[in-house]
């Protein structure tokens, strides 16, 4: 049996490497570059019986062409780049593990909440050009913080916030209040959320629903200050309607680990002094990144076993 790994993140990982060599299967490894796609994937993925997958995109022009391919197994949480439809179609089955790098997400998250709380980065930046500026923002404890979505990472960081202090208010299409109710954690309306909020987290899938969902609707609610961050997914966020209320100091600070596009090359947004952003790394701390690798692994596993 084959075995196809297409993530880079994964194949950039020596140890990662030596436990998929130990399967017993012979591996075909994409190694380190840009994430495949079209027909460079469908090259790659062709002849595999399974495959490791990390934001690739899988669809039925994709399946079609790869007629031996049985399962796939994700690296990673999120799932929008795999057509489950077309996977159901063509009899290949998806396995994936939820929440394995929740913990690196919240702690980056946090990280942006406290950076754009205390201006860390404006101060910064200014400093390396020569600028003094003693401008210290203010305390996140006595700040309202705002989470939509409150699933595995949205917990975790509220988690993280309970020793600040925070007022934590949290948003999520299904009912969390247990959830909420443990992590002192407040759910109320979107609308109040918007109103209230100091700081949004966005910590939703991207969806048909959650396309663009801070967008002109959204944006129009929050109050003048507000921070937005974004360890999510890029398209959550319409942003040509996010740099027009940057524009009318609405939003005043943004920090982004997603983007509409990747990787980002609209560096007149990223040089903005208001945004401080990185390159899509919130969930590939070193742990994280062997939790995704053994998590996708484990799958490999119990189709071999199931096989035999």
């Amino acid at each position: 049996m084959i075995l196809a790994i297409a993530s880079p993140s994964f194949c950039k990982n020596e140890s990662l490497c030596r436990e998929a060599l130990s399967l017993g299967l012979t591996v075909r490894f994409r190694g380190i570059g840009p994430v495949l796609a079209g027909t460079e994937l469908v090259s790659f993925l062709n002849g595999a019986d399974y495959a490791i997958i990390g934001t690739e995109v899988i669809d039925s022009e994709i399946l079609a062409q790869c007629p031996g391919l049985k399962g796939i197994a994700k690296y990673g949480v999120g799932l929008d780049s795999i057509d489950f439809s077309a996977c159901e179609e063509y009899g290949v089955e998806v396995r994936y593990t939820e929440g394995v790098n929740k913990t690196s997400v919240a702690e980056l998250t946090l990280g942006f909440l406290l950076s754009l709380a205390h201006r860390a980065h404006i101060t910064s930046n200014l400093l390396k050009m020569g600028q003094w500026q003693k401008n210290g923002g203010r305390q996140l404890s006595t700040a309202t913080v705002g989470l939509i979505g409150f699933g595995r990472v949205g917990q975790e960081v509220a988690r993280m916030l309970m020793p600040l202090g925070s007022r934590v208010l949290i948003r999520d299409i299904k009912n969390r209040d247990l959830e909420a109710r443990a992590l002192n954690a407040h759910p109320v309306s979107l609308s109040e959320l918007l109103k209230e909020s100091d700081f949004i987290s966005l910590h939703v899938p991207l969806t048909k629903d959650t396309y663009h969902m801070i967008g002109s609707d959204t944006l129009c609610q929050m109050k003048a200050g507000v921070s937005i961050v974004n360890t999510a997914r890029g398209n959550v966020i319409n942003f040509d309607v996010l740099k027009e209320y940057l524009d009318r100091e609405i939003v005043t600070g943004v920090a982004l680990d997603v983007y509409p596009d990747e990787p980002c090359q609209d560096y007149d947004f990223l040089k903005r002094p208001e945004v401080f952003c990185t390159p899509h790394i919130a969930g590939n701390a070193r742990e994280a990144v062997w939790a995704m690798g053994m998590a996708s692994l484990s799958h490999i596993q119990y189709w071999i076993g199931t096989s035999q």
